[in-house]
């Protein structure tokens, strides 16, 4: 048995599920009766459907019924939306119960047999915290959301597509893979999309894969209780249990063994563990965002990694482009960097040449945008003046590609050919536009004009 009133736009919606009819009927008729927008299922199973369809505010649950028992349901409502209110009934006193329940995030419970107008107070104080918390959230994510346009820097196609992707997860629990080479700020929007859900408030775990011991694999996810190895002298809090509602950041998921990897999946399948010595099966609500700098699929298809995990992770992929494949992001990089130093020591702020700023957006950046930030405080250090020059940047930079060099090309001509690409491009995605364009190279127009006596003047005009 399934029922739902109609819905009117505003009314806060309540899920209710009770295995015994007459208790199902007199609850639901109640609260229709007070003005909430009311639904109700005779189990579990029928519950987490409903669920998924309405989007309950409120769930009010028994925790005794066959099929699906309240706490697997109050774990898969969290699973769903870790926002959801429970308020869980029972007519035993049992502590245990109750205690797993506030466990799962239940956030209130009653025992029956019990006062509808307790009922009705207790949804009150939901009611309440639920407007304050959703309204808080709502601009939590909304400042994450600025503070990540404000860090991720840079206006390129890429760059902005990235974004919009981090800011349509906003109220999505799926599972994230970011992949990308060093440097190039997977971590920072690994912590972007974090900042940006529904979990903002709750824990942000961030687990160093590559450093990770395989014989304390168990032990670091699942966490041990006291004895139950040598060594074992108090009860730990693995990963998982510390990310519990929250988020776990697995960094360099491409450097995990077999057996990580095949305890991360069961994790994920069945979102329960054993601690480590202990015989108690415990529940978690986790969202996976994992980091990687190599390719998942290459390793897949030599098998060291999981085909089935990869696909768990992969949900929502976001490939993080290379600083020398968003070149027109350098400038409004530089400057972020001038600025950020300045900060410690105002001595430190500082404009860039135009001459500084084109031989940084035709170098390759090996190790992007971390090379870039370490090279610009490098620069301001030796350079101790109020303009960034040429001079003050590392010979890698200023002197002729080294790859002209490898491929037997000894003439500034391979430097020349690329810059005139990059003017040309810009050009065409300008119509034409110099003044435009030489905002999108971060030049001058006069710079702008200059180089453009190479080319016959004629093609642009």
């Amino acid at each position: 048995m399934a029922n739902t009133t109609s819905s009117n736009t505003g009314r806060l919606k309540i899920l209710v599920v009770d295995d015994d009819a007459s208790i199902l009927d007199i609850v639901t008729t109640y609260l229709d009766s007070e003005g909430y927008d009311v639904s109700s299922a005779i189990n579990g199973t029928i519950a987490l459907t409903l669920a998924r369809r309405i989007e309950p505010d409120i769930v009010i649950t028994d925790i005794r019924m066959p099929e699906k028992d309240g706490l697997t349901l109050t774990a898969e409502l969290k699973s769903l939306n870790a926002d959801i209110e429970v308020i869980v009934m029972t007519a035993f006193s049992d502590k245990d119960s109750i205690l797993q329940a506030l466990r799962l995030g239940v956030n209130d419970y009653l025992i029956k047999p019990f006062e509808l107008i307790e009922l009705r107070s207790r949804i009150t104080q939901l009611a309440q915290k639920y407007t304050i918390m959703r309204r808080d959230a709502k601009l939590r994510r909304d400042q994450a959301a600025n503070e990540f346009k404000n860090d991720i820097i840079g206006d390129s196609p890429q760059m902005r597509d990235i974004f919009n992707t981090v800011i349509k997860m906003a109220d999505s629990d799926c599972n994230v893979l970011i992949t990308g080479e060093s440097g190039s700020g997977k971590e920072l929007i690994a912590r972007a999309v974090h900042n940006s859900s529904q979990r903002c408030d709750q824990s942000y775990v961030v687990v160093d894969c590559g450093s990770l011991n395989d014989n304390l694999v168990e032990s670091e996810l699942y966490g041990h209780i006291k004895g139950a190895f040598t060594g074992a002298q108090y009860n730990k809090l693995g990963y998982l249990e510390q990310a519990d509602r929250g988020t776990l950041m697995l960094d360099e998921i491409n450097s995990t063994s077999q057996a990580f990897q095949s305890r991360v999946l069961r994790v994920m399948e069945e979102g329960e563990f054993k601690k480590v010595g202990s015989t108690e099966t415990m529940k978690v609500d986790v969202r996976f965002i994992s980091v990687s700098n190599a390719s998942l699929e290459e390793k897949v298809a030599d098998n060291t990694f999981r085909k089935d995990l990869y696909y768990r992770l992969n949900v929502v992929g976001i490939q993080v482009p290379p600083l020398r494949e968003r070149p027109e992001d350098i400038p409004a990089i530089v400057q972020h960097f001038i600025e950020e130093f300045a900060e410690s020591d105002p001595s430190k702020l500082a404009s860039v040449s135009d001459e500084a700023l084109e031989m940084m957006m035709l170098y390759e950046w090996p190790g992007n945008i971390r090379q870039l930030r370490n090279i610009v405080e490098r620069a301001l250090v030796i350079g101790n003046k109020k303009e960034l020059l040429p001079s003050d940047l590392p010979p890698e930079i200023t002197r002729p590609s080294k790859m002209a060099f490898l491929t037997g090309d000894t003439s500034l001509q391979t430097l020349q050919n690329t810059e005139d690409d990059m003017i040309l491009k810009a050009l065409k995605t300008t119509n034409g536009h110099r003044e435009d364009a030489a905002r999108f190279l971060g030049i001058s127009v006069r710079t702008l004009y200059r180089k453009l006596l190479r080319f016959n003047n004629n093609a642009f005009e």
